[in-house]
């Protein structure tokens, strides 16, 4: 769901990470002050004292304003386990 910053942190509080894995990173600049940023995250780790491991489709935009890199947008989605 769509979280603000307190929630965020909340939620971050409750989280045990074990290990995690960046793979198949990709880099768009649509322009010199865009980057919109796509990968896949593998996870180990508890959430409120229980197992929440997974793999994640991620996706990031970074916009470059007042001369630094600020992040403006990140979305991801769990994805489905193998049958």
């Amino acid at each position: 769901g769509i979280m603000n910053m307190q929630n965020e942190i909340d939620a971050m509080s409750q989280v045990t990470m074990k290990s995690f894995e960046l793979t198949d990173i990709k880099v768009t600049s649509p322009d010199a002050d865009t980057a919109i940023i796509t990968y896949k995250c593998k996870v180990e780790r508890t959430m409120g004292g229980k197992e929440d491991n997974g793999t994640y489709n991620c996706g990031s935009v970074w916009r470059k304003m007042g001369g630094e890199w600020k992040g403006i947008f990140h979305c991801d989605s769990k994805e489905a386990a193998a049958q």
